[in-house]
Protein backbone atom coordinates (compact mmCIF):
# COMPACT_ATOMS: atom_id res chain seq x y z
CA UNK A 1 0.00 0.00 0.00
CA UNK A 2 2.93 2.63 0.94
CA UNK A 3 4.52 1.96 -2.71
CA UNK A 4 0.96 2.71 -4.12
CA UNK A 5 0.85 6.14 -2.35
CA UNK A 6 4.14 6.97 -3.11
CA UNK A 7 3.71 6.19 -6.89
CA UNK A 8 0.76 8.18 -7.15
CA UNK A 9 2.24 11.29 -5.65
CA UNK A 10 5.08 10.39 -8.41
CA UNK A 11 2.42 10.35 -10.79
CA UNK A 12 0.99 13.43 -9.27
CA UNK A 13 4.09 15.78 -9.48
CA UNK A 14 4.74 14.47 -12.91
CA UNK A 15 1.44 15.38 -14.08
CA UNK A 16 1.73 19.40 -12.71
CA UNK A 17 4.88 20.03 -13.78
CA UNK A 18 3.94 18.55 -17.18
CA UNK A 19 0.66 21.30 -17.30
CA UNK A 20 2.70 23.91 -16.43
CA UNK A 21 2.88 27.02 -19.08
CA UNK A 22 6.21 29.20 -20.16
CA UNK A 23 4.37 32.06 -18.37
CA UNK A 24 3.47 30.51 -15.05
CA UNK A 25 7.22 29.82 -15.31
CA UNK A 26 8.64 33.29 -16.13
CA UNK A 27 6.28 34.60 -13.64
CA UNK A 28 7.54 32.67 -10.56
CA UNK A 29 11.18 33.10 -11.28
CA UNK A 30 10.23 36.97 -11.73
CA UNK A 31 8.47 37.05 -8.51
CA UNK A 32 11.12 34.67 -6.50
CA UNK A 33 14.56 35.45 -7.88
CA UNK A 34 14.10 38.91 -8.52
CA UNK A 35 14.21 42.00 -5.88
CA UNK A 36 13.63 44.49 -9.00
CA UNK A 37 10.06 45.05 -11.28
CA UNK A 38 9.43 42.59 -13.39
CA UNK A 39 7.08 43.10 -16.85
CA UNK A 40 6.20 41.21 -19.81
CA UNK A 41 7.08 41.84 -22.96
CA UNK A 42 4.04 41.55 -25.29
CA UNK A 43 5.19 43.71 -28.28
CA UNK A 44 5.65 41.33 -31.72
CA UNK A 45 7.73 44.06 -33.16
CA UNK A 46 10.20 44.05 -30.22
CA UNK A 47 10.10 40.39 -29.43
CA UNK A 48 11.27 39.84 -32.98
CA UNK A 49 14.04 42.89 -33.47
CA UNK A 50 15.52 43.60 -30.31
CA UNK A 51 15.16 39.89 -28.35
CA UNK A 52 15.40 38.07 -32.05
CA UNK A 53 12.65 35.98 -31.25
CA UNK A 54 10.45 34.01 -33.26
CA UNK A 55 6.82 34.97 -31.94
CA UNK A 56 4.55 32.16 -33.09
CA UNK A 57 6.60 29.96 -29.93
CA UNK A 58 5.09 29.45 -26.98
CA UNK A 59 6.85 31.61 -24.73
CA UNK A 60 6.78 33.96 -22.40
CA UNK A 61 9.11 37.18 -21.82
CA UNK A 62 9.64 39.24 -18.93
CA UNK A 63 12.05 42.40 -18.62
CA UNK A 64 12.71 45.19 -15.94
CA UNK A 65 11.13 48.32 -17.48
CA UNK A 66 13.04 51.17 -18.72
CA UNK A 67 16.34 51.07 -17.98
CA UNK A 68 16.90 50.53 -14.18
CA UNK A 69 18.77 47.25 -14.08
CA UNK A 70 19.48 44.88 -16.76
CA UNK A 71 17.71 41.62 -16.35
CA UNK A 72 15.79 39.18 -18.73
CA UNK A 73 13.47 36.09 -18.43
CA UNK A 74 12.94 33.92 -21.39
CA UNK A 75 11.24 31.14 -20.87
CA UNK A 76 10.22 29.05 -24.11
CA UNK A 77 8.30 25.71 -24.59
CA UNK A 78 8.82 23.45 -27.33
CA UNK A 79 9.54 20.46 -28.70
CA UNK A 80 12.57 21.91 -30.39
CA UNK A 81 14.64 22.39 -27.56
CA UNK A 82 17.71 22.85 -29.90
CA UNK A 83 16.71 25.73 -31.77
CA UNK A 84 15.15 27.53 -29.39
CA UNK A 85 18.30 27.78 -27.46
CA UNK A 86 19.89 28.63 -29.91
CA UNK A 87 17.77 31.85 -30.52
CA UNK A 88 18.34 32.40 -26.42
CA UNK A 89 22.13 32.04 -26.79
CA UNK A 90 21.79 34.90 -29.59
CA UNK A 91 20.64 36.92 -27.41
CA UNK A 92 22.91 36.10 -24.64
CA UNK A 93 25.23 37.25 -26.85
CA UNK A 94 23.46 40.27 -28.08
CA UNK A 95 22.98 41.41 -24.47
CA UNK A 96 26.92 41.23 -23.85
CA UNK A 97 27.63 42.86 -27.13
CA UNK A 98 25.32 45.37 -27.94
CA UNK A 99 22.74 46.12 -25.37
CA UNK A 100 25.11 46.02 -22.06
CA UNK A 101 26.27 49.88 -21.79
CA UNK A 102 27.48 50.09 -18.08
CA UNK A 103 29.87 47.79 -16.08
CA UNK A 104 27.24 46.55 -13.78
CA UNK A 105 25.24 45.16 -16.93
CA UNK A 106 27.53 44.17 -18.85
CA UNK A 107 28.68 41.74 -15.92
CA UNK A 108 24.93 40.56 -15.66
CA UNK A 109 25.00 39.78 -19.11
CA UNK A 110 28.36 37.90 -18.56
CA UNK A 111 27.16 36.43 -15.72
CA UNK A 112 23.83 35.16 -17.88
CA UNK A 113 22.60 31.59 -18.38
CA UNK A 114 20.86 29.40 -20.70
CA UNK A 115 19.99 26.07 -20.84
CA UNK A 116 17.13 23.64 -21.05
CA UNK A 117 14.99 20.97 -19.09
CA UNK A 118 12.36 18.54 -20.38
CA UNK A 119 10.67 20.49 -23.15
CA UNK A 120 11.68 24.44 -22.07
CA UNK A 121 14.72 26.44 -23.02
CA UNK A 122 15.34 29.50 -20.81
CA UNK A 123 17.30 32.26 -20.87
CA UNK A 124 17.88 34.31 -17.08
CA UNK A 125 19.92 37.36 -16.80
CA UNK A 126 19.85 39.29 -13.61
CA UNK A 127 21.79 40.40 -10.43
CA UNK A 128 21.50 36.79 -9.21
CA UNK A 129 20.88 34.73 -12.75
CA UNK A 130 22.06 31.21 -10.65
CA UNK A 131 18.94 31.65 -7.92
CA UNK A 132 16.78 32.91 -10.87
CA UNK A 133 17.72 29.01 -12.70
CA UNK A 134 16.80 27.48 -9.61
CA UNK A 135 13.66 28.97 -9.19
CA UNK A 136 13.36 27.81 -12.62
CA UNK A 137 13.98 24.81 -12.59
CA UNK A 138 12.06 24.18 -9.14
CA UNK A 139 8.95 25.55 -11.48
CA UNK A 140 9.17 23.15 -14.29
CA UNK A 141 9.93 20.43 -12.16
CA UNK A 142 6.91 20.94 -9.39
CA UNK A 143 8.88 21.90 -6.36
Amino acid sequence: MKSKAILLSLLLAACSAADVTADEVARRVCENAYTTEMEPVTDTYVLENYFGLDTGLDMAVYRCPAAAVMAEVIVIRTDDTDSALLLLENRRNKAIERDALYPDDKRRAEESLTGVTGDFAYFVMGEDADKAEDELLKAVNGR
